[in-house]
């Protein structure tokens, strides 16, 4: 040790283990750095792919109970459809069965008269 002093190539040695130590801190500072942008990248994924799941299932659900509605919608119209046909229907036959009671009636007058 006092031949390291004496000749003056303790700066040397220290000087050698200060480069090593900056080398390893650097080195360790580049990795944990690489680190932890691997982690938060992944992260900032996870949490993007994430949204956009919840943001499909909300999109889906909105689409079937729209689809619910105008099935709903559709069903109600077709009934009152059906059923105004029905009633037009009803009113013909009707019509039609009074004027053929009508003619039988003034048949009846006609040849009787």
């Amino acid at each position: 040790l006092k031949w390291i002093f004496r000749k003056g190539t303790f700066g040397l040695y220290l000087g050698a283990v200060a480069v090593v130590v900056v080398v390893v801190v650097g080195f360790v500072v580049v990795v944990g750095g690489f680190v932890v942008v691997i982690v938060v990248g992944f992260v900032v994924v996870v949490v993007v792919i994430g949204f956009v799941v919840v943001v499909v299932v909300v999109v889906g659900f909105v689409v079937v109970v729209v689809g619910f509605v105008v099935v709903i919608v559709c069903f109600v119209v077709v009934v009152i459809v059906v059923g105004f046909v029905v009633v037009v229907v009803v009113v013909v036959v009707g019509v039609v069965g009074f004027v053929g009671f009508v003619v039988v009636v003034v048949g009846f007058v006609v040849v009787v008269g």
